[in-house]
């Protein structure tokens, strides 16, 4: 063969030994690559993965989809043959069900953590970190939830509350984060907390108000009023004045003014933007001042000195001239009419309302905040009638009834389990409500007449405080 001379005379080509018709490669112009096969030669069917290259292409009879990696398994093994976008080196598309660069991971683990993604079958929370899977090593306060746990990245003990200066901040992913209350002075224990029970004398300040054990007030008052400096023209103290607080603040739609709890001495303010009730309170939260009158929210910004209407879409079925009070988790209440209450958090700019079943006349609606029993303590200042709502449960009581039949303006909260009232539109007569027996009791009289359009508050420093429709006639009596 090869040598040009037709030997037997067969007028075959001595260039094609095989006799399949093509010339054997080593020839000038030859094309195949095994002359000693009839099977092999350009145009044949190739069998793939057995070794032989029968169409004489020149390529690995083990790459049959010809994308440069021989099948197999390993490193450098095509994990799928017969699709030349899927081998090793591939871009991989996550979720698709493909693994298209033959790493062997799952398709639904983008990051490659080892965790696949939530929302195709896995509990990965975040599929676009390999930091962030289930058991992952949580650093807290970097608003992070790193180990998918769900929970606040600010809040370390899981108590419901974050450290002051953490309030509103959000964590990714997570639902409803940035809506827990601040306050929280121990981030570590989740005994302590702001609505925590305070033993006393066990050394630990478990409430967070900054002094170990405050036992709240026992229902003790002192035996007469004294009488202390007053500002003329002002009516409505604020509802609560918390025990690390240095002004009691107070005022209406004209004036706004506050007292020092030390030197005594009144301080003129900014007047509020809006019609600011005579028969309201202002609310201490979120370090501000606060109002709800019907539909709008006033906030008063001690740092600022200023005024503003943060809100002009409070839910309010008719304007109640209702007291704005706080619960321990900074939240504002009022009554808005139609037998509704409504709560706004200042931490989200969440505001909800939550239906009584109260049809009765609630004008001038009076509001307190008790802590033992978390629950809001409401009624019509003319109508007598006590209520409690339960904030945990949603459920609303009537309780016992004023002995006058009359709530009157002064109407306020010690949040220990009592409550104060002035009796009558008129007289002396003032009582004391203990919700634990569900009972009303007459308290040292008044010095003077204390009429139906004045305030009350209680001071966490250890006085109630009532002024009988204008502050230029203020008198205090101790609570122990």
């Amino acid at each position: 063969w090869y040598d040009g001379i037709d030997s037997d005379c067969d007028e075959a080509s001595d260039y094609d030994a095989d006799g399949d018709g093509h010339i054997a490669d080593a020839i000038d112009s030859g094309d195949d690559c095994d002359d000693t096969d009839a099977e092999v030669h350009p145009g044949t069917e190739e069998t793939w993965y057995d070794g032989v290259d029968s169409d004489c292409d020149g390529s690995s009879d083990f790459d049959a989809d010809g994308d440069g990696y021989d099948m197999g398994i390993g490193p450098d093994g095509d994990c799928d043959d017969a699709d030349a976008a899927i081998h090793p080196g591939a871009s991989d598309t996550p979720y698709d069900g493909i693994d298209s660069d033959c790493s062997g991971d799952s398709d639904n683990d983008a990051d490659g953590d080892g965790y696949d993604a939530i929302d195709h079958g896995g509990d990965d929370c975040n599929d676009d970190d390999a930091t962030i899977y289930p058991g992952a090593t949580e650093t807290w306060y970097d608003g992070v939830d790193a180990d998918c746990a769900g929970d606040d990245d600010f809040d370390a003990d899981g108590d419901g509350y974050v450290q002051d200066g953490h309030g509103g901040l959000l964590t990714d992913g997570v639902d409803s984060s940035g809506s827990l209350p601040d306050g929280d002075c121990d981030d570590a224990d989740a005994d302590i907390h702001p609505r925590a029970d305070d033993l006393l004398g066990d050394g630990i300040d478990s409430d967070c108000d900054g002094a170990d054990g405050t036992a709240g007030f026992s229902g003790e008052l002192g035996t007469s009023w004294e009488s202390v400096s007053g500002h003329s023209g002002v009516r409505g103290l604020q509802e609560f004045v918390p025990s690390e607080s240095t002004w009691m603040y107070a005022g209406n739609s004209m004036n706004f003014v506050r007292r020092n709890l030390d030197s005594g001495a009144w301080e003129d303010l900014a007047s509020p933007p809006g019609d600011l009730a005579y028969w309201g309170s202002p609310a201490l939260t979120d370090g501000a001042l606060w109002e709800i009158r019907g539909a709008n929210l006033y906030r008063f910004d001690p740092d600022t000195m200023s005024w503003t209407t943060p809100r002009t879409d409070i839910p309010s079925w008719s304007d109640e001239l209702s007291m704005t009070v706080t619960d321990d988790d900074g939240n504002l209440w009022a009554f808005q009419g139609g037998g509704y209450l409504v709560r706004y958090n200042p931490f989200t700019d969440v505001a909800e309302s939550f239906h009584t079943a109260i049809s009765t006349y609630e004008y001038e609606t009076r509001v307190g905040y008790d802590r033992g029993t978390h629950s809001i303590y409401f009624g019509g200042f003319a109508a007598g009638y006590l209520y409690r709502y339960d904030i945990t449960t949603g459920t609303t009581t009537e309780l016992a009834t004023h002995p006058e039949g009359f709530l009157n303006d002064i109407f306020c909260s010690d949040r220990s389990g009592h409550i104060y009232a002035a009796g009558g539109s008129g007289g002396s007569t003032l009582w004391q409500y203990d919700i634990a027996t569900d009972v009303w009791a007459e308290i040292p009289e008044y010095p003077t007449d204390h009429g139906n359009n004045g305030s009350c508050t209680v001071s966490e420093e250890g006085y109630l405080y009532m002024e009988p429709g204008d502050l230029s006639t203020l008198y205090r009596i101790p609570l122990y």
